[in-house]
């Protein structure tokens, strides 16, 4: 995909739902705007509000055991297609 804009597919736990959901990701955008667009599609879906501001949701890898640096892209913290997250 030479020059065009790269997408990882990951799999999201969410606990306060007790739903697992498969998003399409850029890997060139930071953590911090990945869960504000997630708490925003996700407040839509199911109809709750999520707002980031109360609460400071966080990204973390389940297979790496860690919280998601929240300045830092996908690509730079290795996420791939096929990884399972968890925002909390």
């Amino acid at each position: 995909m030479k020059g065009g804009v790269k997408l990882v597919l990951v799999d999201i736990s969410v606990p306060v739902f007790f739903r697992d959901y498969d998003f399409k990701l850029r890997e060139d955008v930071p953590v911090r705007e990945i869960v504000r667009q997630i708490c925003r599609i996700l407040a839509e879906k199911e109809d709750c509000p999520m707002d980031e501001t109360d609460h400071e949701f966080v990204l973390c890898s389940v297979s790496e055991k860690k919280i998601l640096n929240m300045d830092w892209t996908l690509n730079r913290l290795n996420i791939r297609s096929g990884n399972r997250l968890l925002l909390i």
